[in-house]
């Protein structure tokens, strides 16, 4: 199981507090069930359908998904790994702000000690131009017509 730490840092002029990004192993997702059931359900409920959170409980169960926290459930994120690439598959939270560098930059880092040649990430619109800032390039538009 994994522990949380917070730090805050303060200077005379500012406070800066440290967001800590740890991993959930697949053995220790039934201690987190009820933590992680939420975003599982937002995760289904973005899919348009091609994916329930018993699916994606599943993937995570078989190890086909990985999942990554952000402090003490502020986000969560889950990941895949492929031949050549990490995939971002899904990711939310509150305050995004406050740690999506973060959690970025630790997922690539573990792309870089995988051996892996990129980062793809599966984003809403609204993550568009902060990826931009970070090398992300454009490469597909999803596009859905409900009938």
């Amino acid at each position: 199981s994994c522990r949380v730490l917070r730090c805050q840092c303060q200077t005379a002029w500012r406070v800066w507090e440290i967001i800590v990004i740890w991993g959930i192993h697949s053995s220790d997702i039934p201690g987190y069930a009820e933590r992680l059931a939420p975003f599982l359900m937002n995760f289904a409920e973005k899919s348009h359908s091609r994916t329930t959170a018993v699916q994606l409980l599943d993937a995570i169960m078989a190890k086909d998904m990985q999942v990554y926290v952000a402090d003490n459930f502020k986000a969560v994120c889950l990941t895949s790994v492929h031949p050549d690439h990490i995939e971002i598959n899904c990711c939310a939270g509150e305050d995004r702000t406050e740690w999506q560098d973060e959690l970025e930059a630790h997922i690539a880092e573990w792309a870089r000690f995988m051996g892996k040649k990129r980062v793809i990430m599966i984003a809403r619109p609204g993550w568009q131009k902060w990826a931009r800032g970070k090398g992300y390039t454009p490469a597909h538009v999803e596009l859905i017509r409900d009938l």
